[in-house]
């Protein structure tokens, strides 16, 4: 299927482009804390209310793009 990525649009380039994202320290691997803290920010990113819980809403919005401002 052209345009298809499923499954293995992570491999290759794709992880080792989020690895070098992830790897804050550039050691070559993901430790623990590097790890939680990505997941971290990618929680704060979608928890738009900041009540430290991430709902339905939250989670739609932020993978649709809409920020609570009106605009995409």
């Amino acid at each position: 299927m052209a345009g298809h990525h499923g499954p293995r649009m992570m491999r290759g380039a794709g992880m080792r482009l989020l690895l070098a994202f992830l790897d804050t320290d550039g050691d070559g691997s993901l430790s623990e804390n590097e790890a939680q803290d990505a997941l971290g920010r990618i929680f704060s990113a979608i928890d738009q209310n900041g009540d430290g819980k991430i709902d339905i809403d939250e989670i739609q919005s932020f993978l649709h793009g809409s920020d609570g401002d009106g605009m995409p």
